[in-house]
């Protein structure tokens, strides 16, 4: 009986997480906030964030502050990859500079809104969720 339990469970769950990637779905993302992203001049940074799915990439408003809100959602419509990268970028008198870049799988883990969380230096985060959708 616990050998036939377990084989089904194997059996299973490789179907149930090919079940929650997005590939072949519509695939909507939010840009949200950032928070405590500082520069290291110590200056108020310049902020945007690319959301780059499979080179089709989305741009945020630039924001002047450590804690922008950006509350931006880019539609990306039929989605065939399963990695999307989040990127942060500072922009100077002199350059743009690429802070952090963050992969991200896209599995809703079995969740309608998958939140992401981009770590940023020592305290800095960029927050950002994805949900996918049925074509």
């Amino acid at each position: 009986m616990r050998l036939c339990v377990c084989v089904f469970l194997f059996a299973i769950l490789p179907f149930q997480t090919l079940a929650d990637l997005c590939i072949g779905k519509n695939l909507s993302v939010w840009v949200s906030y950032g928070k405590n992203i500082t520069n290291s001049a110590g200056e108020v940074p310049t902020l945007y964030v690319k959301v780059d799915v499979d080179n089709d990439i989305r741009k945020t408003e630039t924001e002047h502050t450590e804690n922008p809100s950006w509350w931006q959602k880019f539609d990306f419509g039929f989605v065939g990859v399963d990695v999307m990268t989040i990127n942060l970028f500072e922009v100077t008198m002199l350059e743009t500079k690429l802070l952090v870049s963050c992969p991200e799988m896209l599995a809703t883990e079995g969740r309608d809104i998958k939140h992401v969380v981009c770590r940023v230096g020592e305290s800095g985060i960029v927050y950002a969720f994805f949900r996918c959708t049925e074509m």
